[in-house]
């Protein structure tokens, strides 16, 4: 008994030919992508003359300011059995 089976149109080979291309490139994607990943990484997060990064670093838009108040315990032996902590402020201290 012979079936008879409709050949392939263009369309359909054209589907077939991009999901074979999609699941080959998805499969080198697979199994190469953390080292392909690190690669990037180490190429564009080196601070070095010529990178996207250091570029951004260096034209920065937006004012960088930080300001960090230390509180000092007065009384530790008191506050270590219960007391009420005395704080005295130290500070601030800015970076810009």
């Amino acid at each position: 008994m012979v079936l008879n089976r409709p050949s392939m149109t263009k369309k359909d080979r054209r589907r077939v030919t991009i999901g074979l291309s999609l699941t080959v490139i998805g499969g080198l994607l697979f199994f190469n992508f953390q080292s392909l990943l690190n690669n990037a990484l180490k190429s564009q997060l080196q601070v070095k003359e010529g990178n996207d990064f250091t570029s951004a670093w260096n034209k920065n838009p937006f004012p960088i300011s930080l300001d960090m108040y230390i509180f000092n315990i007065e009384n530790p032996e008191e506050f270590a059995s219960g007391a009420k902590a005395k704080l005295a402020e130290k500070g601030p201290y800015s970076y810009k």
